[in-house]
């Protein structure tokens, strides 16, 4: 597909959390094919997410990997002020990032350390990288924050751990959105 008839984000630039693979990879390549520099943040393979920064810069863009565990909110601020440094500002936040528990499994059958995983992913990840990227995009008047969801936070269908820190995404980015309207 061309991205570039959709919309331009040349001169952009782009954080992509979990995007060493999957939908994170594939969404890190399609803000590249639009114009976009794009900062790879990944916490498990270095040459997966260099694979995918070489993609993009194979496509003259500019591409970074940063290894940050999302959970953890010092090393979610290095990640911003390192991207910062780099690049000047950043533009698009894409908190991709996200797990299920194995077996998703219903409320009668979760454990305790299934839930903390997934939230500590799923939802406080997500808080963590919006928190940090509207520090600065406050300051600019100027961003997006982009939020994937599923359609079990909408509908309850899969594990309850999963379900339930996707219905809290999907409500964060409605607070987030309605603290921010209008500012650009």
């Amino acid at each position: 597909m061309d991205y570039k008839k959709l919309f331009d984000l040349s001169g952009k630039v782009a954080l992509v959390t979990g995007a060493s693979s999957g939908i994170g990879k594939g969404i890190a390549l399609a803000l590249a094919t639009a114009g976009a520099n794009v900062v790879i943040d990944y916490i498990a393979s270095d040459l997966e997410a260099q694979a995918v920064a070489d993609k993009i810069i194979a496509m003259g863009r500019k591409s970074v990997i940063y290894r940050a565990d999302v959970t953890d909110r010092e090393q979610v601020k290095g990640m911003f002020e390192f991207v910062k440094k780099e690049f000047g500002q950043l533009d698009i936040l894409v908190n991709n990032a996200g797990v299920l528990e194995a077996g998703l499994k219903p409320i009668d059958c979760v454990e305790d350390d299934d839930i903390d995983w997934v939230f500590g992913i799923n939802t406080k990840g997500t808080i963590n990288c919006t928190r940090a990227a509207l520090e600065d995009m406050k300051k600019h008047n100027s961003g997006s924050i982009i939020n994937l969801d599923s359609v079990a936070g909408q509908f309850g269908c899969g594990g309850a751990a999963y379900v339930t820190s996707k219905a809290a995404v999907v409500g964060l980015t409605k607070h987030t959105a309605m603290r921010f309207a209008g500012t650009g």
